[in-house]
């Protein structure tokens, strides 16, 4: 029972009536609301196509007539204004015609579809009535909609108003629009459908909540199924576009239809809807199958007559429907012309890096590839093309190519056309995604005996995937600018040479040597062989199916829509490379020696090196559909010591100085030549001394822990420009040892240094002093800053002893211990926001070689002489140290420990030595996965033993 009235409930639900109302006369709503949508998209299109680009036209004359540019006369002037004023007029008919059009489409179609869903029978004379009081009903719906704008605009802030304009103000007209038109058609009176509005529509919104969530989901499902027809030829697929939607909106109103007879309480029937509203009385049988056959019979009639449209439009007799058919190969070869011209000019702009012609002088802007192949970075500068510009350029070299394509339109000997040279010439260019549009102006006049005519404007598109590739290329170039990608790979590939040394330590007693003329050779080989591994995500790129370069080899752009087209990374060694290797030795490279006071320790290579390389790399990015058009640019890698270096931001070694320049600017004056010219017109030269330092500077420099009431003398102050530093002098009572100016004196009361500097933008202060860390910021020395006054606060270094303990995990029992024998750990403490950096071993005592390889014992006085026992902490509260310790077991990582230690500075001071914890798992099975699989474990537990101060 509860089933057959749950049933009953469904059937009687406006949904499932919506479905069994449908009969015969659905095929004559859809076919109404289909002749709207076409007649909708016709005039539309019309007015976007054809109206605004004459109006747009119009605009641009009117700004070359405020320019006064290209009128070689008054009359010129005045005829070009006169017929503005004519092209004027007729956009606004044009515009006035076409909104009268749209609006009588929308309210004869509307009004006649629900005239249909209702059944309504009416005279001639009453329909005319009626579409009069519809179209009032509109226009005053169109206003109030209109005004509720305004009010918002004025009430509202920006942010809220962009809210109600595209998100509430549509859902508004939506859903009064589709209550307002069946209610008027029911009612027959403005002022009834008003009152039946605001009791149903106002008053019941709540009863029409889910019947709209039903129809906006119904209309994203239409959405995802009309797209799987995408492979029907244009003119099918548009038709069968607009039919889908059609008939979807068609049963909408059949639904919203049922869903006000539920509303006003009407009987609903199993075979039939029977209500009565205002005493009307409807009756909507439902479908047979004689009417079903007649639905597919009127579709194929549609499809038809859309196909016929479509076609229409789209050809030559449409496209040059106001050109005698005799001049239309005219306009055709116009067309070639202007498609070959302007693809010319896009193969150009793939092959220069997007630059239709070559854009700088100097041959250092360029990477001579076989052809030259533009930077889109160099020395600082971005040099990058957007779409816009490339649309200029193709629109420049259109204009200034297109008389040797068209040679005066020779071939058409038997018309008689204007000379091309003699008329203006303009072209338009819009770059899409995979599509290139042209509009070009060639406005000659064609004639034969009987006929004259002037050509039209040449509209061009055509399939080029140019605009995909720009895109690309810029994402490329913005994340290597932004990130160094290429830089970063550099290293990597240096990083991973077993060959190179790099970082970290080798215990043999055998000697290492490297000239940097071979570790280049090594280098360019090494990336030209790695690079064009390099796969950018979202692109079209296959795995190379090695795990280290699928996994690491992998960079992400965040671009989308490009996944057709293919990235290659190109370096030629032929095309060069500077490398600098630090430390060297005139161009030899060894690894760096532990060495102290008394002893130096060969049996240890010790490796931090660091590499500066600048070399160019070239992308080509293609894809299958456009193969003729490849696109090509270049950028330099710039790598200064391990890192990106792009902006030149990073300070030199001092082997990198020129001292000769650093010399001359380090002076106190500077040499200039002055020329003068005497009465006999004889010029005379003369040197002169020109002062280098003027503008001063008052440093103090204090304890970081007690500020003001620990200011440091004999703190040596130095000041770097670029590449070059220059000694200040040291801070001291009296205004120090400096280059005295006339400082205000406020703080003579403590040590400062009060001393003119050179002239720079940017530069930096070193300050450095025994027992504290050397400190360092930036300053600029300008007439701005002259007398400033400079705080730098120093770190004080506290010497500590250390000890490492072993914390091993054997079968899940942990133990600690000390080292063993063939054990040693390698620390590295940090903090790089100071430039902090200790490197130590544990223990140094390990087995380095036997007596005749080391030289001499090794015992704990030469170690304590060498400074391996102990290491300094900055006392400070808030400086927090990157910790990493790696055990080595017969010269393999068994162990680790990393950790972000932040000690209290109270803490070091009352302390003088810290224990190390070290992670070991032991690895029963020695595989290169164990090990890592420990290592991991190693990192993960070191959180529990953080270093101890005692």
């Amino acid at each position: 029972m509860n089933i057959q009235k749950f049933q009953k409930y469904l059937q009687n639900t406006a949904f499932v009536q919506s479905w069994k109302t449908l009969d015969r006369q659905f095929i004559h709503v859809l076919f109404l609301d289909f002749i709207y949508y076409l007649i909708l998209l016709f005039v539309g299109s019309f007015y976007a196509y054809k109206i605004l680009p004459a109006f747009f036209d119009l605009l641009d004359t009117a700004k070359l007539i405020q320019k006064a540019q290209t009128f070689t006369s008054q009359e010129q002037l005045i005829a070009t204004v006169q017929t503005m004023g004519d092209q004027l007029t007729e956009f606004k008919i044009y515009s006035v015609v076409i909104a009268l059009v749209l609006f009588l489409n929308y309210v004869v179609f509307k009004y006649l579809v629900w005239k249909k869903i209702q059944k309504k029978q009416q005279s001639l004379k009453e329909l005319f009535l009626s579409l009069g009081n519809f179209a009032v009903l509109n226009i005053c719906a169109f206003a109030f909609f209109i005004l509720l704008l305004v009010a918002s605009w004025y009430l509202f802030v920006l942010e809220t108003f962009n809210i109600i304009f595209f998100f509430v103000m549509p859902l508004i007209v939506f859903y009064t629009m589709a209550l307002l038109h069946p209610l008027f058609v029911m009612t027959q009176s403005v002022q009834k459908t008003v009152s039946a509005f605001v009791e149903i529509g106002i008053k019941k919104v709540h009863c029409f909540i889910f019947p709209c969530i039903i129809m906006i989901l119904g209309a994203f499902v239409v959405m995802e199924i009309v797209p799987f027809l995408l492979f029907l030829p244009v003119a099918v697929y548009f038709l069968w576009y607009v039919l889908c939607f059609a008939a979807y909106f068609c049963w909408t109103k059949y639904y919203v239809y049922a869903c006000i007879i539920k509303i006003d309480g009407k009987e609903v029937i199993e075979t039939k809807i029977e209500t009565k509203f205002h005493n009307k009385k409807i009756k909507i049988p439902l479908m047979n199958k004689k009417s079903q056959l007649t639905v597919f019979i009127i579709l194929g009639i549609f499809i038809l007559l859309g196909v016929g449209l479509f076609t229409y439009f789209t050809s030559e007799i449409y496209k040059y429907r106001n050109l005698p058919q005799q001049f239309i190969p005219v306009a055709k070869y116009a067309e070639q012309c202007v498609q070959d011209v302007t693809e010319q000019a896009i193969f150009q702009a793939g092959m220069y890096g997007g630059y239709v012609s070559s854009p700088y002088e100097e041959k250092e802007a360029y990477l001579d590839a076989g052809f030259p192949v533009t930077y889109w970075y160099l020395a600082g500068e971005d040099r990058s093309v957007s779409i816009p510009h490339l649309e200029k350029e193709i629109e420049n070299y259109l204009v200034e190519n297109m008389n040797s394509c068209f040679a005066d339109f020779s071939t058409f000997s038997q018309f008689g056309i204007t000379p091309v040279s003699s008329v203006p010439l303009n072209a338009e260019i819009t770059i899409g995604d995979d599509e290139v549009s042209v509009s070009f102006s060639v406005p000659v006049q064609i004639s034969d005996a009987t006929t004259t005519a002037t050509l039209p404007a040449i509209k061009v598109e055509f399939k080029n995937t140019i605009g995909n590739k720009l895109f690309l290329a810029n994402q490329i170039m913005k994340n290597e600018n932004e990130k160094g990608f290429l830089e970063f790979y550099t290293n990597e590939i240096i990083a991973a040479s077993d060959w190179l040394p790099y970082e970290g330590f080798d215990f043999t007693c055998k000697p290492k040597r490297w000239t940097i003329a071979e570790m280049k050779k090594y280098i360019q080989k090494a990336v030209s062989v790695n690079l064009p591994f390099l796969m950018f995500e979202g692109t079209d790129y296959k795995k190379t199916g090695d795990l280290y370069y699928d996994n690491i080899y992998k960079v992400s752009l965040g671009a989308s829509g490009v996944d057709d087209l293919h990235v290659a990374t190109l370096y030629d060694p032929h095309w060069g490379m500077n490398l600098d290797v630090q430390p060297n030795n005139n161009g030899v490279v060894t690894d760096i020696k532990l060495v102290g006071k008394t002893i130096a320790l060969p049996c240890i290579h010790t490796y931090h090196h660091k590499y500066s390389a600048t070399y160019s790399v070239m992308f080509t990015i293609t894809d299958e559909d456009n193969a003729d058009f490849p696109f090509y640019f270049a950028t330099p890698v710039v790598m200064h010591r391990n890192e990106p270096d792009r902006y030149n931001e990073m300070q030199p070694w001092p082997s990198e100085v020129d001292t000769t320049r650093e010399k001359a600017f380090c002076s106190n004056t500077t040499a200039v030549t002055k020329y003068t010219l005497d009465e006999d017109g004889i010029i005379t030269t003369k040197q002169e001394e020109q002062p280098n330092w003027i503008y001063g500077l008052d440093i103090i420099s204090q304890d970081s822990q007690y500020g003001f009431d620990e200011v440091l003398k004999d703190v040596q102050i130095s000041y770097k420009c670029l590449n070059f530093e220059c000694l200040v002098g040291s801070t001291g009572y009296g205004g120090g040892t400096g280059r005295h100016y006339e400082s205000s004196g406020m703080l003579a009361t403590y040590p400062l240094l009060s001393s003119t500097f050179p002239t720079c933008i940017n530069g930096q202060l070193i300050a450095e002093k025994q027992g504290y860390h050397t400190k360092k910021i930036f300053q600029t020395v300008s007439e701005e800053t002259d007398g400033a006054t400079i705080l730098l606060p120093m770190y004080r270094l506290q010497q500590l002893a250390f000890t490492v303990t072993v914390v091993e995990n054997h079968n899940n029992v942990i133990t600690e211990r000390s080292i063993e024998k063939n054990e040693m750990a390698v620390i590295t403490i940090k903090n790089d926001a100071e430039g902090f950096e200790k490197v130590i071993v544990y223990p140094i005592t390990a087995e380095l070689g036997n007596e005749e390889d080391v030289g001499e014992e090794i015992n704990e006085e030469t170690l304590a002489a060498a400074g391996f026992d102990s290491f300094e902490l900055l006392v400070a509260d808030d400086i927090t140290y990157a910790v990493d310790i790696k055990l080595l077991q017969d010269e393999r990582y068994v162990g680790s420990f990393v950790y972000n230690w932040t000690p209290a500075a109270n803490a070091i001071t009352a302390a003088s030595t810290v224990q190390f914890y070290v992670i070991k798992k032991d690895v029963m099975v020695p595989t290169d996965e164990n090990y890592l699989e420990a290592i991991e474990y190693a990192d993960k537990q070191s959180s529990n033993y953080p270093p101890v101060l005692s």
